[in-house]
């Protein structure tokens, strides 16, 4: 495709383009703020977050605008994590004075590889960060997107897979604003490689949307300013077919959460936050107990020198309870893995101290305030939490709980799905159901003639079975109390000033019997006198709350829709596509506190359409027919 010789970009005098006439003359290409008017919600993809333009500029379209959309969602594109010194000038120098500067700064991640969420005007602007390869990132993580900005550097070279990703995400009649930013003085100058203007990467660049099936044509209002000797080339796009612009009917804004711990609490908040109607559920008369129950839960990131799926999934659920879920009620105190100081060094060797930091025993004994026999990995963002005061926090308007409500059957309806307690009563009615509960705690029969049946035989393949275990409790002197979460074999938690969470301790960790009070005492406090330089005699210790923890095979929770098959039951028949609008947030093992945030957020996003908080291969690795793919009645 030719550049229109009317817009091609002049050589000028080496002058930078200022911030704004790029992300102004950006959203005037994309018909923004106009497009987004008398929308429910909004995306914008960003393909380049280079100087912040498209970003910045959309943020104060959108603040200023008073017909804006009733929530934005910017989702922006991050070859590489940005670090302290760039942000700085690119949110302080390039863009001081422009709403949501200050707010942005104060709650960038930190330079991390993954996806990242930052929430503003309370939660109805969400920018979502995918930091690293933008074309492994991008397939699969955005569902949609209704208008997208593209900036075309000089010196770069085009990505063509890219763009055409780009334009298969875009709904019909979506509209896209480009900008090429022509050398010298722009992008080859910033880079220090000075060169002749070039058209060839505008050119590759529309050769590539015209292939993926946008019309392409010049915009006369180009974006420069009078004070200006530059000239800026701005071009817009229309995909004039495609999927329709996605929108969720008023009155179909409502479902139904099974589960009143963590799981079903996360899940009920994430979106009653949305703006959804939410019953929340709960067999037991009380609120729920289990690891729930707990007096405390930590936070438990996992880091490895290869950042295993693990390590990533962790990492992105730490991150995720900053944007929006705190609340107040997480204490960011800390934890320090111990281990070998070697283990410590690889494992950290890659990462900023932001996030983890090998220290020696030395040092790790000054952050915890008590003498440790060993240092090892120092992880300042994570934290522990009063799991009640969680729980209470997430019960927000549109929220309503109904407890001693147990669950029979989820029927089938035309328009979504009945939930039906055992006396044949209706419990509620909703087009989207999320199972949020322990596999041992809920009968599920989803057809009529089928026996009602619980999660742990429906996932057979998955290995889901119950941990039991008891925590302990000690009474500390001030002095002794550690100041952080210390992990290693056993964890040890701050309760209070006093009093410090030891375990859990399982039966299967040589304890005389399954239920020895004196014995699970004795190795708790074993357990945690081993971390310290000095072991001293036990105080006051006593049995905590005994619970069942649910994990699978490969210790990982099971997240996303519900498979077909799970209606089945053992029956043989081999998974289908998914039941729609029924949902699985369960086996959470000992992560609950993490891995419920990042199961609210996934299933909330995926029902609302938004920008995934993971990229779609560490998803994969959480949904709940993974295993059932797998078994051999899946292949047949």
């Amino acid at each position: 495709m030719s550049v229109d010789p009317a817009v091609s970009p002049s050589a000028g005098t080496g002058e930078p383009t200022a911030p704004i006439e790029v992300g102004d003359a950006l959203l005037r290409a994309a018909g923004l703020p106009d497009a987004w008017r008398g929308a429910d919600a909004y995306t914008v993809l960003d393909l380049d977050f280079a100087r912040g333009d498209g970003l910045l500029a959309t943020l104060a379209a959108w603040h200023a605008d008073p017909g804006r959309c009733g929530r934005l969602r910017v989702a922006v594109l991050v070859e590489a994590p940005v670090a302290p010194p760039r942000l700085r000038e690119t949110l302080e120098v390039r863009h001081r004075g422009r709403p949501f500067v200050e707010a942005l700064r104060d709650r960038w991640p930190p330079p991390l590889p993954g996806m990242h969420r930052i929430e503003l005007a309370q939660g109805r602007v969400q920018v979502t960060l995918a930091v690293g390869p933008r074309r492994t990132l991008l397939p699969g993580w955005l569902p949609h997107a209704d208008a997208l900005l593209v900036t075309v550097h000089a010196d770069d070279r085009v990505d063509r897979g890219l763009l055409r990703t780009a334009a298969a995400c875009l709904t019909a009649q979506a509209r896209v604003g480009i900008v090429s930013l022509p050398a010298p003085g722009d992008a080859a100058a910033d880079r220090g490689r000075p060169g002749p203007p070039s058209t060839e990467p505008l050119a590759a660049t529309l050769d590539a949307l015209a292939g993926a099936g946008l019309h392409t044509t010049a915009c006369r209002n180009d974006g420069s300013t009078a004070g200006s000797r530059r000239t800026l080339v701005a071009l817009t796009g229309q995909r004039m077919h495609g999927p329709p612009a996605r929108a969720i009917r008023p009155d179909a804004r409502c479902a139904i959460v099974v589960g009143a711990g963590l799981a079903g609490c996360a899940t009920a908040f994430a979106l009653a936050r949305r703006g959804w109607s939410v019953l929340r559920l709960d067999a037991a008369a009380a609120p729920a107990g289990g690891g729930s129950a707990q007096p405390v839960l930590a936070q438990h990131p996992s880091v490895s020198p290869d950042d295993a799926p693990l390590s990533r999934l962790t990492r992105a659920a730490t991150l995720l309870t900053r944007a929006g879920y705190d609340e107040g009620c997480f204490r960011r105190h800390g934890r320090l893995q111990l281990m070998d100081a070697a283990e410590a060094e690889a494992a950290a060797a890659r990462w900023p101290a932001e996030w983890v930091e090998a220290l020696d025993a030395a040092r790790a004994s000054e952050r915890a305030g008590v003498a440790l026999r060993s240092g090892g990995l120092w992880l300042p963002l994570a934290g522990s939490a009063d799991p009640t005061r969680v729980c209470e926090a997430w019960t927000i308007p549109g929220i309503v709980v109904r407890n001693a409500a147990g669950v029979a059957r989820l029927e089938r309806r035309d328009d979504g799905w009945r939930v039906l307690a055992f006396d044949g009563s209706t419990l509620g009615e909703a087009p989207h159901v999320v199972v949020a509960t322990a596999g041992h705690d809920l009968l599920l029969g989803t057809r009529a003639g089928v026996a009602p049946t619980g999660l742990a035989p429906v996932f057979e393949a998955a290995g889901l079975r119950p941990l039991p275990g008891r925590t302990i409790v000690a009474t500390l002197p001030t002095a002794r109390m550690p100041r952080c979460t210390l992990g290693g074999q056993g964890h040890a938690v701050p309760i209070d000033g006093e009093r410090l969470l030891l375990g859990p301790v399982g039966p299967h960790e040589g304890v005389a019997t399954p239920d020895d009070p004196d014995a699970e005492c004795a190795l708790a406090w074993r357990r945690f006198t081993n971390k310290l330089l000095s072991p001293f005699q036990p105080p006051r210790i006593a049995p905590g709350r005994a619970g069942v923890r649910v994990a699978t095979r490969d210790h990982l929770p099971l997240v996303g829709p519900m498979p077909a098959y799970a209606s089945l039951g053992r029956s043989g028949a081999r998974p289908r596509e998914a039941l729609p609008g029924l949902w699985l947030a369960t086996a959470f093992a000992g992560r609950g506190l993490l891995w419920s945030v990042l199961a609210a957020e996934i299933i909330a996003a995926s029902i609302e359409g938004e920008p995934a908080p993971l990229e779609r291969s560490l998803a994969d690795r959480l949904r709940p027919d993974r295993f059932l793919r797998r078994a051999p009645h899946a292949r047949a």
